[in-house]
């Protein structure tokens, strides 16, 4: 069974902005993962890296968000979805996993031939906000923000 088909009948994360950090080879990174209501998602990684990805791919990096480990998002998708591979979803969630630390470290990677992510031209999906702005008021910035990209 393939994810589109278990996909379609199980219930996917809510609409919103999902924040948080993931650590990196001692190195804290800001990622950001904005859930359209069409349940499809992007995945901001440190304000400069961009990528889209399907439903279940955004629950996986909720998970992760969450300070899950690929085990701990294997149990628990496994649970939710019924009948799928344990093999098919542990290569999965490797893979997203993967992707977003690899995406996180370095930006000397290619998305498409390095990592095997398939590439969506720019804005041929419909936004629903806007990709990236910055915002400077004061240089008295206490880097607190949910939002903001800068270690404190």
């Amino acid at each position: 069974m393939k994810i589109k088909d278990w996909f379609k009948r199980a219930i996917p994360i809510e609409p919103g902005l999902y924040s948080g950090t993931v650590e990196v080879d001692g190195g804290v990174h800001r990622v950001h993962l904005r859930v359209n209501p069409s349940h499809d998602a992007v995945l901001t990684i440190d304000a400069s890296r961009i990528l889209h990805v399907n439903a279940t791919a955004a629950e996986m990096v909720k998970h992760l968000l969450d300070g899950l480990s690929e085990e701990q998002v294997l149990g628990a998708m496994l649970k939710r979805y019924r009948g799928v591979e344990r093999e098919q979803l542990h290569g999965d969630i490797q893979r997203i996993f993967t992707a977003v630390k690899t995406l996180s470290a370095t930006d000397q990677v290619c998305p498409l031939t390095d990592l095997g992510i398939d590439i969506i031209e720019p804005y041929s999906p419909d936004l629903t906000a806007p990709m990236r702005m910055d915002l400077a008021l004061t240089y008295r910035c206490q880097n607190r923000c949910s939002h903001c990209y800068n270690e404190p």
